[in-house]
């Protein structure tokens, strides 16, 4: 998709909580602390969407599962505790991004009839969510080619749900 509308491409992700300034070590010790209260869940995806800003021009709205919605708090609670927090918007919105880009509406509508495939993450999809990962992404870098995970905090607490 990024290829065709010339765009960037990246690693699918879903945000958690972005713009926060800290020391790496801090966040690993916080997020550490988390990790061992959250087990890997499954979270679904409920619809193709669009935003306004480059960062969420097109995407797929996930669901909001209860382990998702209590992990995003607790995260928000402790890394308040050691980081700063630069909350751009107040409501979360998981989602998972599938472009980014400047679009207008009507290219943004066109882009989320390519391909099919975007409809499959609506049919029974789940999406394992089994780890906390530390990116680095400098906003003045639209190209993401700067973007690095510089941790990755595994999910260490009950699964949510039965093993496969």
């Amino acid at each position: 998709m990024a290829a065709k509308h010339h765009s960037v491409a990246f690693e699918p992700h879903v945000t958690l909580l972005s713009l926060i300034e800290g020391q790496i070590d801090e966040l690993k010790a916080a997020l550490s602390k988390i990790s061992d209260r959250f087990g890997p869940f499954r979270m679904t995806f409920s619809q193709l969407a669009t935003g306004a800003s480059f960062y969420q021009c097109c995407f797929v709205l996930g669901e909001e599962v209860p382990e998702l919605m209590r992990l995003r708090k607790s995260v928000e609670e402790e890394l308040s505790k050691c980081c700063e927090l630069k909350l751009s918007n107040l409501k979360y919105m998981p989602h998972l991004s599938l472009l980014y880009a400047d679009m207008t509406e009507r290219e943004k509508e066109e882009a989320l009839k390519f391909p099919a495939s975007f409809t499959s993450l609506l049919d029974d999809s789940l999406f394992e969510v089994t780890s906390i990962d530390i990116y680095s992404t400098p906003l003045s870098d639209r190209s993401t080619k700067s973007w690095k995970c510089v941790a990755e905090i595994p999910l260490r607490g009950v699964p949510a749900f039965p093993a496969s």
